[in-house]
């Protein structure tokens, strides 16, 4: 496990495959571990790229106001010290954020970029925002479970009823990558999650984005998605069905599908 130092905090990273490469950027409280379904199958056509954000994983929390825009600038910084110039983006819910901050600030180091359970400004959207509130003051007021009572929400209603034994498997996989030195990152991603803002500057994006969500999606709701869809020129829009917000483990093989279409046609 490699470990780099950006922008004063140290954190690990990894990566597999050969070929463009592919920044994989994972959402609150989770280590970049936890994309290992997509690199399993992305590393055969790209250089998949992961880490842990600020003050998850094996990561250093800090005591910075933790914003998408700070945990853009510290993805720029991986890429600094690995050598790449420009990489296929690819986030997932405050990594969506994440990355929708790192083509607005940096356009010129991203060829495409993937934004998977996103949405476009806390302030509008009242289930993603008082999802966030809530899991930060229980953190703040009770034990370090970054689950908890809302892990029930994450999942595709479907696939709790059809598949339980299945659900309850990923949801003790997910939970293993999970985890922080200290509780404050995880309150700082879930500050972050509620200062994101960038729905007035999404039409300037003009590189290739697809969205893409599960059709079950009960935190980042499927019509969050379509706004940050329709408000950034020619940006594609993929629904993985049976799937609620953790699409990236209920359906991987279909979300997978999804990305290596849209990277086969933006690579190059």
């Amino acid at each position: 496990m490699p470990e780099v130092v950006i922008n004063g905090h140290t954190t690990t990273w990894w990566e597999a495959g050969t070929g463009e490469p592919l920044l994989l950027i994972m959402g609150t409280g989770m280590s970049g571990r936890a994309w290992a379904h997509e690199v399993e199958e992305l590393s055969a056509r790209y250089r998949c790229i992961t880490y842990d954000m600020r003050g998850v994983g094996t990561a250093d929390c800090t005591d910075s106001d933790y914003t998408p825009a700070l945990l853009a600038e510290d993805a720029v910084a991986l890429l600094d010290a690995l050598g790449i110039d420009a990489a296929h983006v690819m986030g997932f819910s405050l990594g969506s954020c994440t990355a929708q901050e790192l083509v607005l600030a940096h356009p010129d180091r991203v060829r495409s970029v993937v934004l998977l359970s996103t949405w476009s400004r806390t302030a509008d959207e009242n289930h993603v925002r008082r999802h966030y509130e809530s899991r930060r003051y229980a953190l703040q007021h009770g034990p370090m479970d970054v689950f908890g009572k809302f892990a029930f929400w994450m999942w595709s209603p479907t696939l709790l009823e059809e598949e339980h034994d299945r659900i309850c498997a990923l949801e003790a996989e997910l939970r293993g990558w999970t985890g922080s030195k200290d509780v404050s990152g995880f309150i700082g991603h879930f500050t972050a999650d509620l200062a994101h803002d960038a729905i007035d500057r999404l039409p300037s994006i003009s590189v290739p984005v697809l969205v893409v969500h599960g059709d079950e999606d009960r935190i980042t709701l499927p019509r969050y998605n379509r706004r940050v869809a329709a408000a950034i020129p020619g940006a594609e829009y993929v629904e993985i069905p049976r799937a609620g917000h953790l699409a990236f483990l209920e359906q991987p093989a279909a979300l997978n599908k999804a990305v290596e279409e849209f990277l086969s046609r933006s690579a190059g």
